[in-house]
């Protein structure tokens, strides 16, 4: 419904909307309709204290399940285990890819015929105007000019890309480099219910970032969180801000570099399982949405999310 039909349909119902009630009724117009009718007593003007408590009166009790935790311990590596986990990774970024509706081939399958083509490897190395990827197949090298110097710039070694290649004469050039990022046509997720959290950096909280020491996935309704701890990547001496967290779902993994003590479980960092929620203590604070993902960096702000309408107010 635009503004007109909800005036309309209350005005039908012989009631007036405040000015202060129509922006709440707008996240939800029918939800509102169908609550004013249980009403046994119409009001003349529908205002904002109203409909505060029909919300609260609708609101469930989030219930929160843990679905998985992300512990990584030390271990004896062998050349085995780099190998296995770079291939790991690999594949299940690369399924990633194709799932997306990328048409590649492996880089084995690049003849001297091959002029235009797809390919999904790991950035082995880097330099300014040239990357080598590699696959399970084989490597290649690629130069870039002009704006694809820039793009460069956003990628790192070990990253896993899709890359559109050109060859000219005898050298193939980079055209296009892809992340794996969040595809554009994801649906934002939301509860069937009113359902209204809140989100701060107390360690009452079971959702804030600082009662755990690793990350971990949890569950309200069938939406997905994903808490990070800033402890974790400090205990990993890894250097990471807020915004960063944007970069890691690009990259779909939860680690901007590769670090000995992930070696042995790539499969718990790849972003497979997208979340709709990411709740940090990662300075700055932040609140922001990503293609669908809501990135809240908790510290001195606290927020209220309604997982219902996915809007968040700063408390």
């Amino acid at each position: 419904m635009d503004d007109r039909e909800i005036v309309k349909t209350f005005l039908d119902m012989g009631i007036q909307i405040t000015n202060e009630a129509l922006p709440i009724i707008r996240n939800d117009p029918e939800f509102f309709v169908e609550e004013v009718k249980k009403l046994k007593i119409k009001p003349f003007f529908l205002t904002k204290s109203i409909l505060e408590d029909i919300l609260a009166k609708n609101r469930k009790t989030a219930s929160i399940q843990v679905s998985k935790e992300i512990i990584l311990n030390k271990k004896a590596l062998r050349v085995d285990d780099y190998a296995n986990y770079y291939l790991r990774k690999y594949e299940m970024i690369k399924d990633i890819f194709t799932s997306s509706g990328i048409s590649a081939i492996s880089i084995n399958k690049v003849t001297e015929t091959t002029k235009n083509f797809f390919t999904i490897g790991i950035i082995r190395e880097k330099s300014s105007s040239s990357i080598t990827i590699e696959d399970p197949t084989g490597e290649i090298q690629l130069l870039a000019e002009g704006i694809m110097k820039q793009r460069l710039q956003e990628f790192d070694v070990d990253d896993v890309v899709a890359v559109y290649c050109e060859k000219v004469k005898d050298n193939f050039f980079l055209r296009k480099i892809l992340h794996p990022d969040i595809p554009l046509s994801r649906d934002v997720k939301k509860s069937d219910e009113e359902m209204i959290i809140k989100v701060d950096a107390s360690e009452e909280n079971i959702l804030s970032p600082k009662k755990y020491s690793h990350p971990l996935y949890a569950r309200i309704s069938d939406i997905n969180i994903l808490i990070l701890p800033k402890i974790f990547y400090e205990s990993l001496g890894v250097d990471i801000n807020s915004e960063d967290v944007i970069k890691l779902l690009k990259k779909r993994f939860l680690l901007p570099n590769t670090l000995d003590i992930a070696i042995a479980r790539p499969e718990d960092l790849v972003l497979t399982d997208l979340p709709d929620l990411i709740i940090t203590d990662i300075p700055p604070a932040m609140c922001k949405n990503y293609k669908g993902t809501t990135i809240l960096s908790v510290g001195e702000k606290s927020y209220e999310i309604n997982l219902h309408t996915r809007e968040v107010k700063e408390i």
